[in-house]
């Protein structure tokens, strides 16, 4: 046996071990050449019949084999970056294999293997957000680097492949003498401030080890600055730059956690990079800036114009746990004795505070030259008189009277503008303490006209086994069903028609897809799978090529869900029956000329006279039963006299169906019934259930409905994880005709996966756009919709609210119980369904949000003596703009409506709490006096 052929037996046999080690060490320079020109051939092979996951067993003998045997440096690297030979499962013992296969190359060579390794490291793809076994490639490619004594080039992978290295080490008992020791600490520590992707790294190492009580790298190295082993400026200073390179929460806080554990003195802290990262830094940095430079401040370390350049940054940032800091800061600091007199300047508008001249300096806290510090303090102020918090910017006018006095003119007059925003009454006691101020005009809400996104069109028909074939390879996420429909279609015709041609067409779509079964059938296939739309339309393709294939697979899937009863909906079973009928037939060697149920609609509805059509080519044939129903289902609500007089002259089984189906105005509404019901669900974490009491809609069906279209009719509360579904895209053309029955589903499911942040609320506005009665049911879909945790999810409901805002159908009676219902029910928040009738409001849909929210607020107003409920200030805050918009007035004196009950009551609370500063807006706006 020649020196391949025993590597190849030793590959296949999945030895990566210290045998093969030895065999490569002891081939000649011939032998190792022989071997080299027949890898690349090899690997290319069984990833072409196994893919690029199907060598992972291989990777470590395929990797030795390549650094053993191929010759150049590049070369080598090259091959151990492969794709599919670059993740090993023990990088360790990798690294020191191949370590020994290259020892007896020429030093310069190792060198250069080295250097491109190091330099080669790249985070990997998707996976890596869930990744902790540190970079692929690092233990090899650093064992070179130490071993060599190169510098490591400036790699951000490798940096970070540093910190998961020491953080496994310290996971397994190492100590903090590791890091201190090791060699390429010197290298590392300065590149951890500038490297990205070590934020991660360091944040799981202090959260795993700590809760251990296992060392930290960050602790360890704060450890080795305390003994002078690290410089203690130099990473302080690195923390500093790694602040003004801005950065989110995660990439920042581990290095206030450094930050804080090096505990810098006021001598040491660099109070000009803390001031300028304000303005921009995430929530840890500021936290930590602010702190920082209070400190300073009371030892002196922190002039006027930092103060000033620091509270205007935390003041205009405008959110309210750093606008309360900079007025704690303000009030701390404003000067305690009273100003000095002075002469009252013609020209001053305000009579009492000190000039700029000589005579306005003033003693207090700041000592001498307060009016520096006393005039950003005011101009910091006059940044907290926009916020919409108003006892926030009460506590702000109040701070600045206070400091009246003490202001030189400038500053007087920049609070004088800033006040113009203020309230009547607060506006009022600014121009007391600082002279007239000119109210801004109030500026009246912008609207746009109501337009809503627009149905895309209706793929073409596929011609040609030819398209088909490539239809089927070109499937992607996301899926579109309608374009799945006419590709099943497609398949039915043509496998009709000429099914060896078929068959002959998608061949290769079959080979490239799934590959030789001697190694297993493709993840998709996988039985576990067989829900998605995806693996059943592939199901039925495969039946054409390989029906023994396929049938085998069926039986395995059958075998499966005897096993494993999955939390399915009745829609899912329905679409995935579907596909499976078709492949039943074609592994049973049948077929039919067409499918019925083949929608004419983007909405996924079916003409009628398509239909008659269709069953007069069938002729005397049996349609394949769920097909027709689908077919059924998918009809007008509005019966056709002409299709219906064609169907009645239709003299097959499926044809006098469709007739009587006709005549009897096709499927009648189930009755519906809506209310909340208590149910177990998962709260978050392993086995931890509760009963919850959510809002449901029970469906009842009308009798005489075939019995496949009365379980999609019929509905009831079900536990756990029941009613959730990862296919709800394919819904609404399931009952396009039936929008109050689908949207059942829809809450049944919503409830479940709304509180995993799962729910599809894309599904919205397909819904929408179908027909039939809408009622609380969609209402209350789309109101949970809105009440998403994420804004960009959000807008999904909000487009579906304005697609039947268009056509009409916008309820608003049921929109305002829906919202006051999940409300008490804490199944939405209003602190995020605010901003999304807002958007609602102001993209046109004024009228139908005012309406929906003067329904909706009796119910959702405190009673006398209660609170308000979180976010009530944000949602009356949308009903003023929504209300004035709509010009909307209530009372007898308007001739309208009666007003809001509970309204007046809140408006009249005493205090400046922003819910009652709301509600005396909302008032205003609908009632004036």
């Amino acid at each position: 046996m020649g020196p391949w052929e025993e590597i190849r037996r030793r590959i296949e046999n999945g030895d990566g071990g210290d045998g093969l080690v030895a065999f490569l060490v002891g081939l000649g320079a011939a032998d190792r050449k022989a071997v080299a020109a027949e890898l690349p051939g090899y690997l290319a092979g069984r990833v072409r019949d196994e893919s690029r996951w199907g060598v992972a067993g291989a990777a470590p003998a395929l990797r030795m084999a390549g650094a053993a045997c191929l010759g150049g440096a590049a070369q080598v690297a090259a091959w151990l970056d492969r794709r599919e030979l670059r993740t090993v499962p023990s990088p360790k013992a990798d690294a020191e294999r191949i370590s020994r296969l290259v020892r007896d190359r020429p030093e310069p060579w190792r060198r250069d293997l080295a250097r491109r390794l190091a330099a080669g490291l790249r985070p990997g793809g998707r996976g890596l957000a869930g990744r902790v076994d540190g970079e692929p490639g690092w233990d090899l490619a650093a064992t070179l680097v130490i071993e060599t004594g190169i510098e490591p080039p400036d790699n951000d992978a490798f940096v970070a492949g540093w910190v998961w290295h020491l953080h496994h080490r310290l996971w397994t008992g190492a100590g903090a003498d590791l890091v201190r020791d090791h060699p390429l600490l010197d290298f590392m520590v300065p590149r951890l401030f500038q490297a990205e992707g070590v934020a991660r790294p360091l944040a799981h190492d202090r959260a795993w080890n700590s809760a251990y009580q296992h060392p930290t790298v960050i602790g360890a190295l704060a450890g080795l600055a305390g003994e002078g082993r690290l410089d203690r400026k130099a990473l302080i200073g690195g923390c500093a730059s790694k602040f003004l390179n801005g950065g989110d929460a995660r990439e920042v806080e581990p290095f206030v956690t450094l930050w804080e554990e090096l505990r810098p003195e006021v001598a040491e802290l660099p109070v000009v990079d803390l001031v300028r990262v304000l303005p921009f830094a995430a929530s840890p940095l500021v936290r930590l800036a602010a702190a920082e430079l209070r400190r300073a401040d009371e030892a002196g370390g922190l002039g006027d114009e930092l103060f000033a350049e620091a509270v205007g940054a935390l003041a205009f940032r405008q959110e309210r746990k750093y606008v309360t800091t900079a007025l704690q800061w303000i009030a701390q600091s404003a000067p305690t004795r009273p100003a000095t007199p002075r002469p009252k300047a013609p020209s001053d508008r305000v009579s009492g505070p000190p000039d700029e001249g000589t005579s306005g300096r003033v003693d207090g806290a700041g000592g001498q030259g307060a009016s520096n510090r006393v005039d950003g303090a005011v101009v910091a102020l006059g940044l907290v008189f926009g916020v919409e918090v108003p006892s926030l910017r009460d506590r702000a006018v109040r701070l600045a009277v206070k400091l009246a006095p003490h202001a030189s003119r400038a500053a007087r007059e920049a609070v004088r503008e800033a006040a113009a925003v203020l309230p009547p009454e607060a506006l009022a006691r600014i121009a007391a303490a600082y002279g007239e101020v000119v109210p801004a005009p109030v500026e009246a809400p912008v609207t746009t006209p109501l337009t809503a996104p627009a149905l895309p069109g209706m793929p073409k028909p596929i011609g040609s086994a030819a398209e088909l074939a490539a239809a089927l390879s070109s499937m992607s996420w996301p899926h579109d069903p309608i374009r799945y429909e006419l590709m099943l279609a497609a398949l039915v015709e043509h496998v009709h028609r000429d099914r060896e041609g078929t068959a002959e067409a998608l061949r290769p779509w079959r080979n490239e897809r799934w590959g030789s079964f001697e190694h297993g059938y493709p993840l998709w296939a996988d039985p576990s799978t067989c829900y998605h739309p995806y693996s059943l339309l592939s199901l039925c393709a495969l039946a054409v090529v390989s029906p023994s294939d396929s049938a085998v697979l069926s039986r395995q899937i059958s075998d499966y869900l005897a096993r494993n009863p999955p939390y399915q909906t009745v829609l899912d079973w329905f679409i995935r029956d579907r596909y499976r009928e078709v492949a039943a037939l074609f592994e049973a060697g049948g077929s039919v000329p067409l499918l019925l149920a083949t929608p004419t609609a983007r909405t996924g509805r079916l003409d009628a006279a398509t239909l008659v059509d269709r069953l007069e080519l069938l002729g005397d044939r049996e349609p394949l039963p769920l097909d027709f129903c689908q077919a059924l289902i998918r009809l007008p609500r509005a019966v056709d006299p002409v299709a219906l007089g064609r169907a009645e002259r239709l003299t097959s089984a499926a044809g006098r169906r469709l007739a009587a189906w006709l005549r009897a105005g096709g499927a009648a509404d189930p009755v519906i019934a809506y209310g909340p019901a208590s149910v177990m669900r998962n709260l978050g974490g392993y086995q931890n259930y509760a009963p919850v009491t959510e809002l449901h809609a029970r469906l009842t069906p009308a009798p005489g409905l075939p019995e496949r279209i009365r379980e999609l009719f019929t509905l009831e509360p079900r536990e756990y994880f029941a009613g959730h579904s990862d296919r709800m895209a394919w819904w609404p053309s399931v009952l396009p005709s039936h929008r109050e029955a689908l949207a059942a589903h829809v809450l049944e499911c919503f409830a479940v996966d709304l509180r995993h942040r799962d729910a599809q609320v894309d599904v919205l506005p397909a819904l929408a756009y179908g027909d039939g009665p809408v009622g609380r049911a969609t209402a209350a879909a789309i109101v949970l919709g809105m009440g998403h945790k994420q804004p960009a999810v959000r807008v999904h409901a909000i487009d579906a609210a304005k697609i039947l805002a268009l056509r009409g159908e916008l309820s608003a009676g049921d929109l305002g119980w829906a919202l006051a219902t999940l409300v008490a029910l804490d199944s939405v928040t209003l602190k995020r369904v605010a901003p999304a009738l807002e958007e609602l409001a102001l993209s046109g849909a004024h009228g139908e949000t005012w309406a929906m929210l003067a329904s909706a607020l009796p119910a959702l107003l405190p009673g006398a003596g209660e609170p308000a409920r979180p976010g009530l200030a944000d949602l009356l805050a949308v009903a003023v703009k929504a209300a004035a918009l709509a010009g909307a007035r209530t009372g007898p004196q308007a001739g309208a409506r009666v007003g809001i009950p509970g309204l007046a009551e809140l408006a009249a609370r005493k205090g400046a709490a922003r819910p009652v500063a709301e509600a005396r807006a909302l008032l205003q706006t609908i009632a004036p006096a």
